[in-house]
């Protein structure tokens, strides 16, 4: 299968090299320093407390729980994040469009040569860097 990257700054998001820079960075990370970058993650998650609900919350956390830590982004679908976190796949689509607008996720939407859309890769900039 052929994919083509629908890049994410079309729609106000990172453009697709921050999205591979940050998953490299990620995936280049220790293995000593990841309880400190997902510490750092979920630090970012509280401070913007009050501007996210508990689904947005729950969201941010199950993607964070599905981190590859070998190529620095995970890839869970729409349907796997709603089972996981009880909330209705509109709920969860709201959630990541949210995170990404409040960047804490990038995401990475790939197409396939047909045309439809086949992936949605999430990586966590806070994860290599501590968020203001």
């Amino acid at each position: 299968m052929h994919s083509i990257e629908c890049n994410a700054s079309s729609t106000g998001g990172p453009s697709s090299n921050d999205f591979e820079s940050t998953a490299a960075a990620v995936s280049n990370l220790p293995t000593t320093d990841r309880r400190g970058a997902q510490d750092r993650v979920r630090a970012a998650i509280v401070a913007r407390g009050r501007s996210l609900g508990r689904c947005d919350i729950a969201v941010a956390h199950a993607l964070l729980n599905r981190i590859n830590w070998d190529t620095g982004y995970c890839w869970p679908g729409v349907g796997r994040l709603a089972a996981e976190t009880s909330y209705s796949r509109r709920h969860v689509i709201r959630s990541r469009q949210k995170l990404s607008r409040l960047g804490l996720i990038e995401t990475k939407l790939l197409k396939s040569s047909a045309g439809d859309f086949d992936e949605l890769r999430v990586t966590f900039p806070a994860l290599v860097t501590p968020m203001s």
